[in-house]
């Protein structure tokens, strides 16, 4: 029906143009026959334009929540690192690794066990048992702390500890370890006996006793090392630092 009436029509403009009736150019007299056609290829390419749009949009917002998705799973093995981090923390300050961890600590406001206990932030202080005559901490009330880690970098295995105390021993007083704990009343005021009467995985020295503690070390240095292979050599200088540490700052020496 319309393109018989188109088909009439461009009839109808040739012969008004043959007859000198009106005056327009031939591309206007034949124009039922392309306008149509433009005006097709015109809705055409709407048509395409608009899909080829729809789907680009579609297809960033699929990207888009794919993105987010990665996001909150990396957060989520973020979050989880964390925590895994927190707790390795807290097994190594209660010694559940197999060696013994010491770090020079300054302490800042005291807080409540219940708040320990809770939150696993927080140190507790407090003097070894079987360590007497010797009082490790006489400046340092025991309870639980906040405090700032000075130095960390101090680990040993338990073996390791005990032989390094045992060189000590047989060095500097002539006798082995245990024999100075079995005989303690005989070698007060002797050289490195606040060190050797210590627990070799819990409690803390404060800076008043780990003072004299380094003079030992420093004083003794040349006639110790000779005897220490190199793992033990590395371990003195660190315990050196925590020792320097912690009188700089007046804090403790703190065993985990």
């Amino acid at each position: 029906m319309a393109s018989a009436f188109l088909g009439i029509l461009t009839i109808v403009f040739i012969v008004l143009k043959l007859t000198n009736y009106i005056d327009w150019s031939w591309w206007w007299v034949l124009s039922p026959v392309w306008a149509p056609i433009i005006l097709a290829v015109l809705i055409l390419l709407i048509v395409y334009l608009t899909g080829f749009l729809l789907s680009k949009t579609d297809k960033y917002k699929s990207h888009g929540q794919h993105v987010q998705k990665k996001k909150t799973g990396f957060a989520a093995r973020l979050e989880s690192m964390q925590k895994q981090n927190k707790e390795l923390l807290q097994r190594n300050k209660k010694g559940a690794n197999m060696g013994l961890s010491i770090y020079a600590l300054k302490l800042g406001d005291k807080i409540s066990r219940e708040e320990y206990d809770s939150t696993g932030d927080g140190w507790y202080v407090y003097q070894a048992s079987g360590m007497e005559p010797i009082n490790h901490i006489p400046t340092v009330e025991e309870g639980c702390y906040k405090a700032d880690v000075l130095y960390s970098d101090c680990d040993i295995f338990y073996s390791k500890y005990s032989t390094f105390r045992d060189i000590i021993s047989c060095v500097v007083l002539k006798q082995d370890v245990k024999h100075v704990w079995n005989n303690i009343d005989n070698f007060i005021g002797k050289p490195f006996i606040e060190f050797l009467q210590t627990s070799d995985c819990e409690g803390a020295i404060d800076y008043t006793v780990a003072e004299k503690i380094l003079h030992d070390f420093e004083k003794y240095e040349p006639v110790i090392k000779p005897e220490l292979d190199e793992y033990l050599c590395r371990f003195f200088d660190h315990y050196v630092c925590v020792l320097k540490k912690t009188v700089e700052n007046k804090g403790i020496v703190y065993y985990s």
